[in-house]
């Protein structure tokens, strides 16, 4: 009997699938004291890995992308679903899922010889933390450098632009005990063009593994979402436990620091769920609010321990002096396979045979059980967990890191879209180019008409663009990729479109872009010239969207960003100002594009979002030097080496070129004439 491996499931509140064509083989799956789902397989050294996971199984499932670009650590690689920043739709921490099922998929391979190096060298190895604490990375890279991340356990706990390099750690965020800290470093050594066949090579470096002992009186504080809306009636849940019976108190603070809601308790866990009211029960303003824990060991008598509801399991390893115990692993949901050529559900144990059993670290609080328990020796063959603890601090307080505030409210919006799946070496022929209005004529385009290529960059410009402007509070209210991206998103309504950016308050579209050489009447009577967003439907051509077509600005949209090539082009923007389409409506304050070819890098998004916020050490820039500045630090890296200048243009109402995120101010003129623009050769070549 044949069997082609088409998926795996681990359960409880988790499930693994494999894909076919990776034959991938997983040696370790289990849920962390934290609540992460830790996934650890044989990997290739090389590579690089998708993670998706579905809500459930079904003969016809659909897979949602959690997390690209897991770098191979080796021939094991680990890494660990604490929720996913930029997934679609949001992944929510996997504790507070019913279930989650997982595939993983071996999405591309990188070259070792071109790899960063990177090291960790603050904390170093053996050392015992407590509270928050600095991780310093080195990075040596012949190439430039994209962006480094930080894991703890294999959950991605920072993200940060190459000139970075120091990250803040909440180690009350996690169980006390051991663990392991690595960062990631990437480099970028190409970009993508509309045109030209990409180059773009993305490598990997991996530190060594720092392993470190966490010791804390508050463990495991977390709060449940980063984003509390009350108009969809949100409510946020914040969760802890404490390593010896404490007083504890939470405190709600808004930016200034002043206390809105003061919640107390004595336990060995907390939890409160916060509404988005204050003390006197009135809804609170919109804004940044930090979730300040404070615990110390409590005077009081705590509960008798023995009566509490553990297993016999956790019981005997308790009196045996034991730190953890062992517990059998949750049924198996059955495993999808191909045999002589049909697909069948059967049991797990047939393709990947038993499962091992489960290690649980055992809470302090039921060692401390009584004086007997805490003086017994560690066993002499201890497993991996075991051995004496450090006695925690007997007071502590804490914030939730790396983000410090939860955004309540109303306090900024992105949404990003882009198209990347277009097909290589493709060609539809000039029956593909826009129609220009007349029956059975085409606009002339600049370039082939064919297959623009795929575009790996987009993905990573998304997440870099989310993941400063993030932390400042934008909410990511839509993130369309691929497929997933149609041209009715992005059309006017007058054009049968719904104008999606328009529900946010900055916008990014990203992908190919052309321009027409010949009028186009589709739009206007006056046949303007126009630039096109090829929107690739599947089949054997492109949806065309046309400059005209769009309507940027709203009461919510304020500036807009398009990463295409020559949408602004001269051409075609004088035209379509002389016959006033420009898609710059009265409420846009600015929209971004360019004038001449760009190239899609997989920096561009960070170091935007951390010019326009001020983070990462860089200092925060107008909606328009941020733009240029973004383009200075990415449009010198070509395929195939540098070879063209690249020029970016910003139009818009002029009172606006001044607008920073915080500090701007509404179009005051209406009249198309008014519009106008600024220019900036972002790279000079040569």
């Amino acid at each position: 009997m044949k069997i082609t491996k088409q998926g795996a499931v681990i359960t409880a509140i988790i499930a693994l699938v494999t894909s076919a064509n990776a034959q991938l083989q997983f040696t370790h799956v289990k849920a962390t004291p934290d609540g992460a789902i830790q996934l650890r397989w044989q990997s290739e050294s090389n590579a690089t890995y998708r993670i998706e996971y579905t809500p459930q199984l079904s003969d016809s499932i659909t897979w949602n992308v959690l997390y690209e670009d897991v770098a191979s650590q080796g021939t094991n690689t680990l890494w660990a679903d604490a929720g996913g920043l930029l997934s679609q739709p949001l992944a929510m921490h996997p504790s507070d899922d019913p279930a989650r099922f997982y595939r993983v998929v071996q999405s591309d391979t990188f070259d070792p010889a071109s790899a960063p190096q990177i090291q960790i060298t603050s904390p170093t190895n053996g050392a015992t933390l407590t509270g928050d604490v600095t991780v310093t990375v080195s990075v040596t890279s012949a190439i430039d450098l994209d962006n480094i991340r930080l894991y703890v356990d294999g959950a991605e706990v920072g993200y940060n632009i190459a000139e970075a390099t120091n990250f803040v750690l909440n180690t009350c965020q996690f169980a006390n005990g051991a663990h392991q800290i690595f960062a990631v470093a990437a480099n970028c050594s190409g970009g993508e063009m509309t045109g030209e066949t990409s180059s773009l090579q993305e490598n990997y470096g991996t530190s060594s593994s720092v392993a470190a002992t966490f010791n804390n009186l508050i463990t495991a504080y977390r709060g449940k979402i980063r984003f509390q809306d009350p108009n969809n009636g949100d409510t946020n849940r914040f969760t802890a436990a404490f390593a010896s019976y404490a007083d504890w108190t939470l405190t709600i603070t808004n930016q200034s620091g002043a206390a809105v809601r003061t919640v107390t308790g004595t336990s060995y866990n907390m939890e409160f769920i916060w509404d988005g009211t204050d003390d006197q029960g009135a809804t609170v303003a919109d804004g940044g609010y930090s979730a300040v824990l404070s615990a110390s060991q409590s005077s009081s008598s705590p509960p008798n321990q023995m009566s509490s509801p553990f297993s016999q399991a956790m019981t005997t390893a308790v009196a045996a002096g034991a730190t953890t115990y062992f517990m059998e692993p949750p049924p198996m949901p059955p495993v999808r396979v191909q045999t002589n050529g049909v697909w069948a559900w059967v049991p797990w144990e047939e393709v990947y045979g038993p499962q091992p059993l489960i290690e649980v670290p055992i809470p302090r609080q039921f060692l401390g059980t009584s004086a007997p328990l805490l003086s017994r020796p560690v066993p002499s063959s201890p497993g991996p967990m075991d051995g004496p603890q450090p006695d925690p601090p007997s007071s502590q307080t804490t914030v939730l890191q790396p983000m410090p505030f939860v955004w309540f409210g109303n306090t900024g919006s992105i949404g990003i879209a882009y198209q990347g799946n277009h097909p290589d070496g493709v060609t539809f022929g000039p029956n593909t180019r826009p129609a220009n209005g007349i029956p059975l004529q085409r606009v002339s385009l600049i370039g082939s008409p064919g297959s623009y290529g795929t575009r790996r960059s987009c993905w990573r410009i998304a997440l870099g663009f989310n993941r400063y402007l993030g932390d400042a509070g934008y909410h990511c209210n839509f993130f369309l990729r691929d497929y997933g991206l149609v041209a009715s998103d992005l059309r006017k309504p007058s054009k049968g479109g719904r104008s999606v950016f328009n529900n946010v308050n900055l916008g990014l579209l990203m992908g190919h872009g052309t321009y027409g050489t010949s009028p186009d009447w589709t739009i206007s009577g006056s046949g303007p010239l126009q630039s096109y967003y090829p929107v690739y439907t599947g089949a054997n051509g492109y949806d065309w969207v046309r400059l005209s077509e769009f309507s940027f600005g709203s009461s919510k949209l304020r500036w807009m960003s398009v990463l295409t090539c020559n949408n602004l082009v001269d051409s075609v923007y004088q035209d379509c100002y002389n016959k006033e389409v420009l898609p710059v409506n009265g409420q846009l304050h600015l929209l971004c594009g360019a004038k001449s070819y760009i190239f899609l890098v997989s920096n561009f998004g960070s170091q935007y979002s951390a010019a326009l916020t001020g983070s990462a050490g860089v200092a925060r820039k107008s909606i328009v030097d941020s733009w240029f500045y973004a383009g200075t630090k990415t449009q010198g890296i070509q395929p195939g080496g540098a070879h063209m200048s690249v020029d970016f243009r910003v139009i818009g109402w002029p009172n606006c070129f001044g607008d920073d995120l915080v500090n701007y101010q509404s179009p005051n003129s209406g009249n198309p004439a008014d519009i106008t623009f600024q220019d900036a050769q972002v790279f000079t070549y040569p």
